[in-house]
């Protein structure tokens, strides 16, 4: 059985720009792929409502990108940017970021039980967890 593929982490797609978010377990890259010529992007973010900060993203190509870290699980972004077209100056709307980390498998013995296949999938209401060690175990905690 094929594992199921990954809800999408896009937040926007307009005619300039796709906005998305990567998660780790340090916490959230902003990412901004200009789809029209783009000299910056600045971020204006806050997390829990604390003082606003004001970035510019870093440039690969028309992907600019920005690290937010050390998130907790339930912290809320609430965000824009300001980017450029043909030298002026754009605000997207604002958008409201619910940061939760990735699951990661965790194990005592990781160096003798080692998952061969780990998923998750939504079936209607019901969520089915598969995990196929690669060695024997008496049980698997799930923790969600």
């Amino acid at each position: 059985e094929e594992p199921p593929v990954p809800p999408s982490n896009i937040l926007d797609d307009t005619a300039d720009y796709t906005l998305s978010i990567e998660k780790s377990a340090a916490g959230a890259k902003f990412v901004f792929v200009a789809k029209k010529q783009t000299t910056f992007v600045d971020l204006h973010y806050r997390v829990n409502q604390a003082g606003q900060l004001n970035v510019r993203m870093q440039q690969t190509g028309n992907t600019w990108t920005y690290p937010v870290n050390n998130l907790k699980n339930g912290d809320i972004i609430t965000f824009f940017l300001t980017y450029d077209v043909d030298r002026r100056g754009y605000d997207t709307k604002g958008y409201a970021y619910t940061f939760q980390a990735p699951a990661t498998l965790r194990s005592d013995s990781l160096d003798r039980i080692k998952p061969t296949d780990i998923g998750i999938q939504k079936q209607d209401e019901t969520l089915k967890f598969w995990f196929k060690p690669s060695a024997s175990t008496r049980f698997v905690d799930v923790h969600y």
